[in-house]
């Protein structure tokens, strides 16, 4: 499972992943990410949240498990625009991916602990910012510095779990 960002990286990555072999690939929408929706090629599925509220997420992630099989793999996208370190909106909406990021770790715990027995599984964080984790001090922002902690927490307590938080630079 991955995050829609809201920008083509989304689809280049689900396409690339089943040409890796990974047999289903499901798209997670956020509320008020406005991407486009073309149509999706084979094996690559798309759910969509209504609302940012964990009831929400929760169904959505049980209809994933349903309809598609466990979660044994997940990767969070995040866009990071200029204007998010300025507008009230933007920042709410960090937040709001922010607070999701730390619902979906903890309703996948159990399945991503168990994909892991099995094989390798993933939690992977990626933002865009400076590309050095924060430390260029060019580009900061509530998500990413939210994102490497969870990801480093997440790491620390499930052993079997590949976890990296990933910050590319805008450049």
């Amino acid at each position: 499972m991955l995050t829609d960002d809201g920008t083509p990286t989304t689809m280049v990555l689900a396409k690339k992943l089943v040409e890796l072999g990974w047999k289903k690939v499901v798209i997670l929408n956020f509320p008020s990410i406005i991407a486009e929706r073309s149509a999706l090629p084979a094996n690559i599925y798309r759910v969509s949240l209504s609302d940012f509220t964990e009831s929400q997420l929760k169904q959505q992630l049980s209809t994933i498990t349903n309809q598609y099989g466990s979660i044994g793999a997940f990767i969070l996208l995040t866009s990071l625009s200029q204007d998010s370190q300025e507008h009230a909106l933007a920042r709410d909406l960090d937040k709001s991916i922010l607070k999701s990021a730390f619902l979906i770790a903890k309703h996948l715990k159990k399945s991503l602990n168990e994909a892991a027995l099995l094989g390798r599984s993933w939690f992977i964080t990626v933002t865009q910012g400076d590309g050095e984790l924060g430390i260029g001090h060019s580009l900061n922002s509530i998500i990413s510095g939210g994102l490497f902690g969870l990801t480093k927490t997440v790491n620390m307590e499930w052993g079997q779990v590949f976890c990296r938080a990933i910050n590319l630079s805008q450049d």
